[in-house]
């Protein structure tokens, strides 16, 4: 399994893109609360409903990528969330606001169709679905644990400015690896009754 580079690829798109959300989600309440907003804490941390708009988005993605296709959806889905991310350094409070919920889209659009896409990717080689889910989710939740932690450094040291820098040049990393899973071969089909190599 380590051995199917798809499969790192698809990891490292998990990495990069739970790492770029996580650090947008924690500098956020910091951004809402500092001037020129100066929100109060419970105000800004309003913008965690936002993650409803991924009841959405992640399902509306899958349909996308069984009619048009993983390759095709997940570098979309990327492309909206780095959207996001460039939206919310605007001064204006409703614009961050809806580059929130962009954000939130992008992200639950392509992590939903990455994830099944690691599933799909191990079921095809006729092997190894549960340990290719479980390695998946160990680089996402590795992202969210490095980034976020990083995100809080780049606040101290830049503001908003230096944390949606750190989120989108993920998010622009993540979409670099969606696009290299155009050169990778698909993996080889293989009835899902047949006996286990």
């Amino acid at each position: 399994m380590v051995a199917d580079r798809g499969l790192l690829t698809l990891c490292g798109i998990g990495f990069c893109a739970m790492g770029a959300f996580v650090a947008a989600f924690n500098g956020l309440s910091f951004r809402l609360a500092a001037p020129p907003f100066g929100l109060p804490v419970g105000a800004a941390s309003l913008v965690f409903a936002t993650y409803v708009i991924g009841s959405f988005s992640s399902p509306w993605a899958g349909r996308l990528a069984a009619r048009f296709g993983f390759r095709a959806v997940v570098p979309a889905a990327l492309a909206v969330f780095v959207a996001g991310v460039a939206l919310t350094l605007a001064p204006n409070l409703g614009v961050v606001i809806v580059g929130v919920g962009v954000i939130t889209f992008g992200f639950f659009a392509a992590h939903g169709v990455t994830s099944e896409w690691v599933t799909a990717r191990a079921a095809n080689r006729g092997r190894g679905t549960g340990m290719a889910g479980s390695l998946y989710l160990a680089f996402y939740y590795a992202g969210s644990s490095v980034w976020g932690a990083v995100a809080g450094t780049a606040w101290s040291w830049g503001g908003w400015v230096a944390v949606a820098a750190v989120s989108g040049g993920l998010v622009l990393i993540a979409w670099v690896l969606a696009l290299s899973m155009r050169r990778v071969p698909l993996a080889p089909a293989r009835p899902y009754d047949a006996p286990l190599p």
